[in-house]
């Protein structure tokens, strides 16, 4: 497990650390009092804690943090699943109880249930600190736990193959599978699906989600598509993306501002020069830097 989170650092910290310190740099942080605690809780993954420093460089930064931090207690996790002896079905069945009890923990916090004067003492703190509680380690790891179910069962091979249980089945069921969740996520239904205090509408949403992980590997169809080299290649840069689009949309957000356009009414122009720019520097990143790192 050690390993695997080692692994995971190598992988995520060099274009993170790279744009960090491009972020840092034009900031100026000797400028400000403020912007040295800033950097030093960025660069060790733990802005997150902190009210004002939790969007202060590029906001899809706290993710990384929330992936760092569970990389932490991952193997303390998969030590008390591997302690389960009943087999594979009970290991995968403590893990998913796992999840739920994740969140009923998440949930008995945030709502002010839980007894005595701690409960209260968060309940004013999650007030005064919104960003920090609903977008906190203890939030995600329902959804964070379930991906190790989720992973467990992709490795699974059921010993008797069902006839019907045949390719097209496999495509025409995640086919269903990834019309519903497109269907929620752009309709009211969204409202009603999820939990209370729960991120991502869970349950629902991140159970259909690893069923379309679990079982597209079976049919044929959508693992032709992404096995197609352009699409294997983008989910290889895949973290550059995420990790540099933001600084280059303020940047080109600049840009457009200074050449007289917003990119509101040009947002197709917009989109499109964003998302080239981001491609391009995940691709130059990943050849020449993240590629090195790799275990």
């Amino acid at each position: 497990a050690w390993s695997y989170c080692l692994k995971r650092f190598r992988r995520i910290a060099p274009a993170y650390y790279t744009c960090l310190a491009v972020l840092v740099l034009v900031r100026s942080p000797w400028k400000s009092s403020q912007m040295l605690p800033d950097a030093g809780t960025h660069f060790l993954f733990a802005h997150n804690y902190w009210e004002s420093f939790f969007y202060s460089f590029a906001p899809p930064f706290w993710f990384i943090a929330i992936q760092m931090q569970f990389y932490l207690v991952l193997p303390i996790l998969l030590t008390l699943i591997l302690a389960i002896p009943f087999g594979f079905r009970g290991r995968i069945a403590f893990t998913i109880l796992m999840a739920f009890v994740a969140y009923g923990t998440h949930f008995i916090l945030m709502s002010g249930r839980f007894p005595g004067p701690l409960g209260d003492d968060f309940v004013g703190w999650a007030q005064m600190h919104p960003l920090c509680s609903t977008h906190s380690v203890l939030a995600h790891l329902p959804h964070l736990v379930l991906g190790i179910a989720v992973g467990g069962m992709l490795s699974f091979e059921p010993r008797r193959e069902n006839v019907f249980m045949t390719s097209t089945f496999y495509d025409s069921f995640v086919g269903v599978v990834v019309s519903a969740i497109l269907v929620i996520l752009s309709s009211p239904l969204q409202n009603y699906l999820s939990l209370p205090f729960a991120r991502y509408y869970f349950p629902l949403v991140p159970v259909l989600i690893g069923f379309v992980i679990i079982f597209t590997p079976r049919g044929n169809c959508f693992l032709r598509v992404l096995e197609w080299r352009p699409i294997r290649y983008l989910g290889m840069i895949s973290f550059g993306v995420y990790v540099y689009h933001y600084p280059v949309m303020s940047a080109w957000s600049k840009l457009f501002g200074i050449a007289g356009f917003t990119p509101e009414t040009q947002w197709v122009v917009f989109a499109l020069i964003t998302w080239a720019t981001s491609v391009a520097i995940a691709i130059v990143s990943y050849e020449t830097l993240e590629r090195r790192f790799h275990g």
